[in-house]
């Protein structure tokens, strides 16, 4: 069984309408959708068929709603109501299609309802468990964090993580099987402001191969480079948009994908990428069809730096 565990849910509030001046958005319409990297994992998998368990800490005003959402997909969860309240994300889509976020604000969990959730989480947990971790905030302590991965690590058969770099200490005792890093990850970690790409390479080749069997370094949401033992893979799409962001809710239903077909390392940075431009085609509004898989699949070179 597939588990994604989201620690900082939202609700996503997508407001079109047009921009009247530098300040002013007239709003026509909104929808509300689900936020949070590991549920929106779980919604993609249930798209293509992939049974899967979303687990979230939740404040108890947007409980209901995600609640709902899963269930309307057939997504089993476990989660934890706290009294924290659950952030909106609002976006202002203009009719060119422009995006603005105005609030990114992420909920927090602090060590005691980590420490509660994972007492509910653990036991219901099946042996041998895929395990999706996303947390980009340094909120929790290390202490909490290290006894809330170990007790995931002994659950689980494969290991999925994406994590602020104060707690990449963890994976040298556990390695992941599949690390997720991107350029400011690698800044904060290195303490830079900025850093060449060359040398970003081989930090990540002398510092972070003991940390994971599989290393994936988002360049771009067309380019990745892939780290496997000692060879470095660089992996890109020719279809691009320079101003789109990197849905890495995407980019992990595409190692998932690859896992439950039993892929090998080409297929599973065609798979990454493939959902990685897929859904900044649509600015992560809708899944990507069976017809612009094939014509973005056309697109991909993969080859060894």
């Amino acid at each position: 069984m597939i588990y994604t565990i989201t620690l900082t849910p939202a609700i996503e509030k997508r407001v079109r309408g047009k921009m009247k001046d530098e300040i002013t958005f007239e709003g026509e319409g909104f929808t509300y959708n689900c936020a949070g990297v590991g549920i929106k994992v779980s919604k993609y998998l249930s798209h293509y068929k992939i049974e899967n368990t979303a687990a979230f800490v939740c404040g108890v005003n947007a409980s209901p709603f995600i609640l709902q959402e899963l269930n309307h997909r057939g997504i089993k969860s476990i989660h934890m109501e706290t009294n924290a309240k659950t952030p909106y994300h609002v976006l202002l889509i203009d009719e060119q299609e422009n995006c603005r976020c105005m609030d990114e604000e992420n909920q927090q969990v602090d060590d005691i309802q980590l420490q509660l959730f994972q007492s509910i989480l653990i036991p219901q947990i099946q042996e041998k468990a895929v395990s999706i971790l996303e947390y980009n905030l340094n909120h929790l302590s290390y202490k909490r964090m290290d006894e809330f991965y170990h007790s995931l690590y002994a659950k689980s058969e494969v290991m999925i993580c994406d994590l602020h770099p104060d707690y990449f200490p963890i994976l040298k005792e556990k390695p992941a099987n599949v690390l997720v890093l991107n350029e400011s990850q690698m800044l904060s970690y290195m303490q830079k402001d900025k850093y060449p790409l060359s040398e970003i390479m081989d930090v990540i080749s002398q510092a972070f191969t003991p940390m994971a069997k599989i290393i994936v370094y988002t360049i771009a949401v067309n380019d990745f480079i892939l780290f496997f033992e000692k060879e470095r893979y660089r992996v890109v799409c020719s279809i691009k948009n320079p101003h789109a962001k990197i849905y890495k809710e995407a980019l992990l239903c595409g190692i998932l994908k690859c896992y439950m077909e039993d892929g090998d390392l080409n297929k599973l940075s065609k798979e990454c990428i493939t959902m990685s431009v897929a859904t900044s085609i649509s600015d992560g509004l809708f899944l990507p069809s069976d017809e612009l898989i094939e014509e973005i699949v056309k697109s991909i070179n993969v080859y060894r730096l």
